[in-house]
């Protein structure tokens, strides 16, 4: 009976081990993967550049193959990959309590990304990375021109839209209400201290025309010559 209770207390002894090194694990891939991406240089010889000259990328050669591999496939949909790998670090501490969890959340994460990437392919236009029309990527080129020939461009947008929304909401548990709440009070502090600072400035400043006004003057300066007692001899 020793024997397995040795084992049960070693195992949680290295448990908080483990947990640290998994956290320490995401921390230094989301780094990587910010340094790599955000460095990224479309001169340095990679997946879809061939080149024999210097690689610039931060994060040296296998930075530049693992940004342009991204940018490939999703467009400028990449640069919210790093945000969602700091995001699933968040999670180590605190977990929206409306939002997915597991599974559920990467799947509904992935689909988030690839309808966004959807919907820049299907409105805008920006060759690279080997690629006629690479602003939502290889993927979102091919879904986009899928649900364009499927629905159209109208009825595409409104699918992809709401797919986008609604993933995203399921996946970081935002409450729209909220969100709202906070946007209209912000709106109204915003619009009443800018009344409380404009309207005594435009008051002070039709008193100062006011006052510099020749017709006022003229004015103030008749009325003080009537003012004037008449001397009698």
């Amino acid at each position: 009976m020793a024997v397995p209770e040795q084992t049960q207390d070693s195992a949680k002894a290295t448990k908080p081990g483990r947990l640290v090194l998994h956290r320490v694990f995401w921390i230094v891939l989301a780094c990587f993967v910010a340094i790599s991406i955000f460095t990224h240089d479309a001169n340095d010889p990679a997946w879809t550049q061939w080149g024999t000259g210097p690689t610039n990328n931060a994060a040296g050669q296998f930075g530049a193959y693992l940004s342009d591999i991204l940018g490939f496939m999703l467009g400028a949909v990449v640069y919210a990959v790093p945000f969602l790998l700091f995001w699933r670090i968040a999670l180590f501490w605190y977990q929206p309590p409306r939002a997915l969890t597991g599974w559920r959340q990467a799947a509904a994460w992935v689909v988030c990304l690839f309808s966004l990437a959807s919907l820049l392919a299907l409105h805008q236009y920006q060759p690279g990375y080997g690629l006629d029309n690479a602003a939502g990527g290889l993927f979102g080129r091919t879904l986009g021109l899928a649900m364009w020939q499927a629905t159209g461009l109208i009825g595409g947008s409104l699918i992809l839209g709401t797919l986008f929304v609604l993933t995203f909401t399921l996946a970081s548990g935002l409450s729209w209400p909220f969100v709202l709440e906070r946007v209209g009070r912000g709106l109204w502090l915003g619009f009443t201290g800018l009344q409380a600072i404009c309207i005594p400035a435009w008051q002070n400043w039709r008193a100062k025309r006011r006052s510099a006004s020749p017709m006022t003057t003229n004015a103030a300066s008749h009325a003080s010559v009537r003012q004037e007692p008449v001397m009698r001899e």
